[in-house]
């Protein structure tokens, strides 16, 4: 598991005590990390503002004016992307990055003083980048603040990670507030929860139904929002994601994967006017082929747990959604999905198809009894702050509750 420092700082005081001090106290306590590792590694650098972009005759490089505040710099630059009025990341000579020390020296018998950079030149884990961050360098937002020297804070990487191997026995630790809770356990140190008890307990009567016709579905949620506004995350919800190692989407799908890092319990969330019907029912019992959020197709066989409304599959239980009911852009109203599904079930599907997701990996290891309830309570909390929800219809259960 990747186990964000910072991200932990929300829930316990580690002021006194490094990400190494730490990581050993886990290790003697039991709980194994195997690395500790800093998101990303630079000095000496500054966001700037590029005024002014040439083509360079017979190259692929650009002759920039960068301004980084009080001082504008002529600096070459090979990225694709790179043009006027773009806010970059700028190492200036003798900064320093993984590996190097930026210096002041001509290309293609031209003026360079310094570097325009990718994340992934800062250290940044290639694997967490989208293919446009790997294959040019970091667009800034336009009110990013040119002369800012914290430049790692700003994008949330001044952050180490903690890789901790857990144990068979320890599923319960996939899950940040879980994992908050070993560790204060460990410091003797109190632990803080946000205050998010209850929030699911509001709504009027709805008529949207849910049943469960699989016995490995033991117990499945769901909750209508009539009213969404899709658009950006807040900034420390992004970054709290990156270091997970998500990207970040929009903030109602974003919200649904960071409850899941919190609490443990994996969601779905559906475009409610996509569903072909105000009605999910949980099979086990379908052969067919099924096109996911990824647009790959699978084939599903006997035995697999499958989402359906209306008869049609909408998703695979517990690893994937389908790609019609996916949320996008028009998004304006949702149902929330939090149900509990055999683990040695998902295992053999996820296995079978090749698709070893965040969830499935979660329901594999075991969930505990209560996450629904907490997912569905963080979930209403977070979609009414963050992505103005409103319209809640009462949540509905197919199953029972076993807590």
């Amino acid at each position: 598991m990747r186990l964000s420092y910072k991200w932990l700082k929300e829930y316990v005081d580690l002021s006194d005590i490094t990400p190494e001090e730490l990581a050993d106290k886990m290790t003697t306590a039991g709980l194994e990390v195997e690395g500790v590792e800093a998101m990303a590694y630079a000095e000496g650098l500054v966001i700037g503002e590029v005024v002014e972009c040439e083509d360079v005759e017979g190259t692929h490089l650009h002759k920039t004016q960068t301004c980084v505040g009080d001082k504008t710099y002529q600096i070459i630059c090979g990225a694709p992307n790179c043009r006027k009025g773009l806010k970059v990341i700028v190492a200036l000579p003798g900064a320093k990055l993984p590996g190097t020390t930026i210096e002041a020296k001509p290309l293609h018998g031209l003026e360079s003083n310094g570097m325009l950079c990718a994340l992934f030149e800062l250290g940044v884990d290639k694997k967490a980048l989208r293919e446009d961050q790997i294959n040019g360098i970091e667009e800034l937002p336009e009110d990013a603040p040119v002369g800012e020297t914290d430049v790692l804070g700003y994008l949330g990487l001044d952050d180490t990670i903690l890789d901790v191997s857990l144990t068979p026995n320890r599923a319960d630790c996939s899950s940040m507030w879980n994992m908050a809770k070993e560790v204060g356990a460990i410091l003797h140190r109190e632990v803080k929860w946000p205050d998010y008890s209850n929030k699911a307990d509001i709504g009027e009567e709805g008529n949207f139904k849910v049943f469960t016709k699989s016995e490995k579905c033991g117990c499945y949620l769901g909750k209508v929002v009539n009213h969404v506004k899709v658009g950006p995350s807040p900034k420390w919800m992004q970054q709290y994601l990156n270091a997970a190692g998500m990207n970040s989407i929009n903030n109602v799908v974003d919200i649904s994967n960071f409850v899941m890092l919190e609490t443990g319990q994996p969601l779905h969330y559906y475009n409610l006017k996509k569903l072909p019907a105000h009605e999910i029912t949980v099979v086990d019992d379908r052969e067919l082929k099924m096109a996911a959020l990824d647009g790959a197709e699978f084939d599903i066989q006997k035995g697999d747990i499958l989402i359906t409304t209306n008869g049609e599959a909408t998703g695979i239980a517990g690893i994937m959604g389908g790609e019609e009911s996916m949320i996008d852009e028009s998004t304006d109203s949702i149902f929330i999905e939090a149900a509990k599904f055999d683990h040695a079930s998902i295992r053999r599907t996820s296995i079978r198809l090749n698709l070893i997701t965040e969830a499935a990996q979660r329901f594999t290891k075991g969930i505990e009894e209560c996450a629904m309830q907490k997912a569905m309570d963080r979930s209403v909390q977070l979609l009414s702050e963050y992505a103005d929800a409103s319209g809640f219809e009462k949540t509905v259960m197919a199953g029972e509750m076993t807590y």
